[in-house]
């Protein structure tokens, strides 16, 4: 049998004549145009800073929860040792302080004995009792400074987590 090729390309209509035989068909389109994706995904991050590495690539196929990029974190570390330092000096006040109201309170718990007897002036157990009302005050401002700290020790360590910029739940 023979086939019958037409070939548009030359100014005129050739023809060429050609055994006909078994093969696969290969088709080549070639275009010009703008390709246009099917989803487009915006990456963002609650945190602005640098990116200093990217582990997904374009056209990349990324799974739920994937680490997709990472930005610089060097200062969100230095901003964690601060306060951690900062709350371990805070505890360590309020230990001092703990020490100074037991001792305020032992001198107010004296006065008010020698007070029933009348061996200690009014100034001075009125003096012992402000004092050791005193350092309960304190130590109550220590223990909410302490918690204040605590949370912004935990606002830097999400900070830190969110340096890892991951995919969503949804993969892509």
């Amino acid at each position: 049998m023979v086939s019958v090729i037409w070939s548009a390309a030359s100014s005129q209509n050739a023809f060429r004549l050609a055994k006909v035989d078994r093969g696969d068909i290969v088709a080549i389109v070639n275009a010009t145009g703008t390709i246009n994706p099917i989803t487009t995904v915006i990456v963002g991050s609650q945190l602005s800073g640098q990116v200093v590495e990217i582990l997904a690539d374009y056209n990349d196929q990324v799974k739920a929860g994937q680490v997709v990029a990472r930005l610089n974190s060097d200062q969100i570390h230095f901003r964690l040792d601060a306060a951690k330092a900062d709350i371990a000096q805070m505890q360590a006040t309020q230990t001092v302080r703990e020490v100074e109201a037991a001792d305020a309170e032992r001198v107010y718990q004296r006065q008010s004995a020698l007070r029933t007897t009348g061996a200690t002036s009014e100034a001075s157990f009125d003096a012992a009792r402000t004092k050791a009302e005193s350092a309960r005050a304190q130590l109550q401002v220590i223990a909410a400074q302490i918690l204040q700290r605590e949370a912004t020790l935990r606002q830097i360590e999400v900070d830190l987590r969110n340096t890892d910029i991951r995919s969503r739940s949804k993969a892509w």
